[in-house]
């Protein structure tokens, strides 16, 4: 299995609005997702807003950030989709392995981008 490299993105992309640039966007939640595994990155975009959370070993949720239309938060998804989940780009289930700084993880994507189901997506990261 291809191990695809993550660039390390600590702070949220600027400038808003993130759709503009959602491969940065995937990037750092990708970081702030492996700087606390085991852990999941979950999102979900409901009540006109989406909010990008981390919950670490302990079950403490963190938000990292948010979305504030539908057309953002589904770029993000389209990401993940693409990059992430080999050209899923609207619903499905991937393993990847991904590396960081030289370190190594494995992890399980879960994602729906459209409206039948709705706009989500679930993370699982561990150590490799």
């Amino acid at each position: 299995m291809d191990i695809l490299d993550i660039p390390e993105l600590l702070e949220i992309p600027d400038p808003a609005p993130y759709d503009e640039n959602p491969v940065t966007m995937a990037d750092y939640l990708m970081t702030a997702l492996l700087r606390r595994h085991p852990s999941l990155l979950h999102a979900e975009f409901r009540g006109g807003e989406g909010r990008w959370f981390v919950r670490d070993s302990a079950q403490h949720d963190e938000c990292v950030g948010e979305s504030k239309s539908v057309g953002e938060f589904r770029a993000v998804l389209a990401r993940f989709g693409a990059h992430y989940m080999s050209g899923q780009l609207y619903s499905g289930h991937a393993r990847q392995s991904v590396g960081q700084q030289g370190r190594r993880f494995h992890c399980e994507f879960f994602m729906s981008n459209q409206g039948r189901t709705g706009y989500w997506i679930r993370v699982y990261a561990h150590a490799a």
